[in-house]
C-alpha cells in the first residue's frame, strides 16, 4: 500500500470510479429520492473536495489484482457531481487544479487513450486546509454555527472512507498521518472532523489522536466535533 495525492497520479481519471464506489458504499445514506438527489449528495461530501481542494485529496493505493479488470472511466465529463450553479459559485473564489475541473473533458480531442490502472484505490481522504468558518464554501454546513470557535485551534478538516474489505489494516490511519503531515507543513495547529454521535468511526478517530470536543444537533441528529492538535514533533496532544 502507498499513500499519494490523487492529482499526482498520471492515471488519476481511471481511479475516479473506485473513489466513487467507496464513497457510496461507506455512506450513511443509501437511498435517494432520485438521481438529482444522489448527485447533490455526492457534490456536497465528495465532489467539491475533488474539484476545489485536490491538493489535499489523498488516496491509498494497492496493487490491482491481476484477475481484476476494472473498466476504464466513461469518456466525457468528469463525474465529480458538482451542480453547475454550486460549482460556479465556488470557482469565483478558488482556482481548482485544471485537470479536476468538472466542466473539462476527460480527454482532448479523442486522441488520449484510457488506461486500466496497475493500482487500485482502497481508501481516500478528502481534506481541506482552510478554516470552514471563514469561507462561504461551507456555509451549507450549519453545524459550524455551534462548532465555529473550535476552528481556531483545529482549522483543517477531513472526510475519510476505506473500502470494507481493507478496513482494520491501517489504511485509514496512514491516510490521516499523510494529511496531518500536510497540515503541519502549512503551520496549522490542528485538524478536525464532524461525525454522528455514536457512529462506529468515533472510536477509530479516538485511536488516531482525535478527541470529542463538542456536540450539537444537525437536522435533528446529534453530531460531534472531533479535534486533533498537532505539535512540532508530529504527535497529537
Amino acid at each position: 500500500m502507498r499513500i499519494a495525492l490523487l492529482q499526482d497520479q498520471p492515471d488519476w481519471r481511471a481511479h475516479l470510479p473506485a473513489v466513487e464506489e467507496i464513497f457510496f458504499a461507506a455512506s450513511r445514506v443509501q437511498q435517494f429520492r432520485d438521481e438529482a438527489d444522489r448527485a447533490r449528495f455526492k457534490a456536497r461530501w465528495l465532489g467539491r473536495y475533488l474539484e476545489l481542494f485536490p491538493q489535499s485529496f489523498f488516496v491509498a493505493l494497492a496493487p490491482a489484482p491481476e484477475t481484476s479488470h476494472r473498466p476504464p472511466p466513461e469518456r466525457g465529463r468528469v463525474g465529480v457531481g458538482v451542480e453547475p450553479g454550486f460549482a460556479a459559485q465556488l470557482r469565483r473564489s478558488h482556482d481548482p487544479h485544471p485537470a479536476l475541473r468538472a466542466d473539462l473533458p476527460l480527454s482532448g480531442g479523442g486522441e488520449e487513450q484510457s488506461t486500466v490502472p496497475t493500482e487500485t484505490v482502497i481508501g481516500y481522504l478528502a481534506g481541506c486546509l482552510e478554516d470552514p468558518r471563514g469561507t462561504p464554501l461551507f456555509a451549507d454546513l450549519g453545524y459550524y454555527a455551534a462548532f465555529g470557535p473550535l476552528c481556531d485551534a483545529y482549522p483543517a478538516h477531513l472526510h475519510i472512507n476505506v473500502a470494507a474489505a481493507t478496513r482494520s489494516q491501517g489504511v485509514g490511519a496512514a491516510l490521516i498521518e499523510a494529511f496531518a503531515a500536510q497540515c503541519k507543513d502549512a503551520k496549522l495547529p490542528g485538524l478536525h472532523l464532524v461525525t454522528n454521535e455514536g457512529a462506529r468511526n468515533v472510536r477509530f478517530y479516538q485511536q488516531n489522536g482525535f478527541k470529542v470536543l463538542a456536540t450539537t444537533l444537525s437536522h435533528g441528529t446529534p453530531v460531534v466535533f472531533m479535534g486533533r492538535r498537532l505539535t512540532n514533533q508530529g504527535r497529537a496532544d
